[in-house]
This record gives structure tokens, C-alpha cells and sequence, in this order.
């Protein structure tokens, strides 16, 4: 259960099935939050030395992202579409929806746990008191291997390829599975309320900011930062089609080295 909705486990034409379901009044619930956001922006932007937070468009483009993620339909398209961009990868598997209303979708059920479960077995000490921690989820260090490396070419897939992300790729929405590929196993992912479609402004940035993390140049990562929060409201959640993107190119202001550096 999340803050949206919840999921259940369900039998359709005697095939196992994943069924979401919204919470009810969540819709009603958003709506009158965002009111009272739009009213604190509105007071934060008022006070001069407070502007260039541009509160407002803030709470605005955040509002648009929320009320899209809880209409279960455009989770639905959202499959659809990142389902078809990784169905040549064989190890990568999506749920398909079966049926979508704005409340409830139902759709393949993806087998695996979340790698979360493994992350908390590892951290701690099994307990037959956990149910969790109690399966001892462990993994060997070809398995680990493959999870990170498998998880790092879905994610710059969907940057520098697609241009449409999984914008919410927490440890809960991705899914191993021991069996399959080369014993290694298969990396599920779920829940696509929020996916996001990048300007070309915010890819080439994105971009420079991962190079300057990986480079442990902090000056150019904050740079690259403040010119992605500078560029305007971005796209959220939303945007037309899986492909059409800006391509690991992309335009404007880039940083780090890639892409001509944000200056020194």
C-alpha cells in the first residue's frame, strides 16, 4: 500500500494478475493540499529576498506531476510505452495492463522481490520474527554484479536513448527474480506513475551532472544543478510518446566536461 493507492494479488481467466487500486478521495485530498501549498507559494514569493525561489512554479509543476501519477489510466499508456522500449531486452520485464479506469488498472503480475528486501537482509541480521528478513534473501556476487550493472544500462536506456524515465526508481519498484537469464535472474520494474520526458536542456544537464558525481567534481555537479533548476519548469510527468527525445546530445547549457563544461 502507498500513498496513492494500493495492490493486490488477484486470479484473471486462472492466470495470476496484479490489481491497483486508488485510495478513494485521493483525487478530492490533492487537489485541496495544492490549494494550500499554492497559498504558502504565494506568501514565499512575496517577500523580495525569497523570489528567485520561485515558489509558485515549484508547487504548480509539482501539483502536475502528483494529479497525472494518480490517474491510473496514464500509468496504463505509461507501460505501454517503456514496455515497448525494453521488449527486445529479455532479463528487463514490465507488467502489461490488462484493464485501466482512472481508479483501478489491473495488469501482468512480474515476478521478484523488491531488491529493497535484499538491501534490509543485508543490513541486518535474519530474524524469524521479520518476515522479510526471515526468507534470507541473499544473493551471490554474480547476482549483485548483474543487478547493478543491468540496472545502470536500464537507467542511461532510458536517459540517452529513450528519453522517457522511470521517474520514481526506488529500490521498492525495481524486482529481482532468480530465475531466468544465464542463472543470473531478471530486474522487473513497476509502478510507472511518474515518468518523466526531458527538455533537451534538462537531458544535456542531467547528463553533465552524472559525469561531474561520477568525476567527484561537486563545483561542477552544483553548477549543473542550478542551470537545470534555472532552465524553467521542466516536463514532469507527461510529455508525447516513448521516442522523439532530445538525444544524449541535447542542447543548452551542459556541464562538466561533457558537453563543453558549465564554466569554471
Amino acid at each position: 500500500s502507498g500513498s496513492i493507492g494500493q495492490v493486490h494479488l488477484a486470479r484473471l481467466n486462472g492466470s495470476a494478475v496484479a490489481v491497483k487500486v486508488r485510495h478513494p478521495r485521493v483525487g478530492a485530498e490533492l487537489e485541496a493540499d495544492f490549494r494550500l501549498l499554492e497559498l504558502l507559494a504565494r506568501a514565499v514569493d512575496s517577500v523580495p529576498g525569497l523570489r528567485w525561489l520561485d515558489a509558485q512554479s515549484t508547487v504548480k509543476q509539482f501539483g502536475w506531476a502528483l494529479q497525472r501519477q494518480a490517474s491510473l489510466e496514464e500509468e496504463a499508456r505509461w507501460l505501454r510505452l517503456v514496455g515497448r522500449n525494453f521488449e527486445a531486452w529479455g532479463d528487463v520485464l514490465l507488467p502489461a495492463p490488462l484493464s485501466a479506469s482512472p481508479s483501478v488498472l489491473i495488469e501482468t503480475l512480474v515476478p521478484g522481490a523488491p531488491i529493497g528486501e535484499y538491501i534490509n537482509f543485508a543490513a541486518a541480521t535474519a530474524s524469524a520474527h521479520d518476515p522479510i528478513r526471515g526468507r534470507a534473501r541473499q544473493l551471490s556476487v554474480a547476482q549483485r554484479h548483474y543487478i547493478v550493472q543491468r540496472g545502470v544500462d536500464i537507467y542511461y536506456k532510458m536517459l540517452l536513448a529513450d528519453n522517457l524515465m522511470h521517474a520514481d526508481l526506488h529500490p521498492g519498484n525495481l524486482l529481482f527474480s532468480a530465475d531466468g537469464r544465464g542463472g543470473l535472474g531478471t530486474i522487473g520494474m513497476v509502478d510507472l506513475g511518474m515518468t518523466a520526458v526531458l527538455t533537451a536542456s534538462e537531458q544535456h544537464n542531467f547528463i553533465g551532472f552524472l559525469q561531474a558525481v561520477g568525476e567527484g567534481d561537486g563545483r561542477a555537479a552544483a553548477r549543473c544543478v542550478l542551470r537545470w533548476a534555472g532552465g524553467g519548469g521542466g516536463s514532469g510527468s507527461g510529455g508525447g510518446g516513448s521516442g522523439g527525445g532530445s538525444g544524449s546530445g541535447g542542447s543548452g547549457g551542459g556541464c562538466g566536461s561533457w558537453g563543453g563544461g558549465c564554466g569554471s
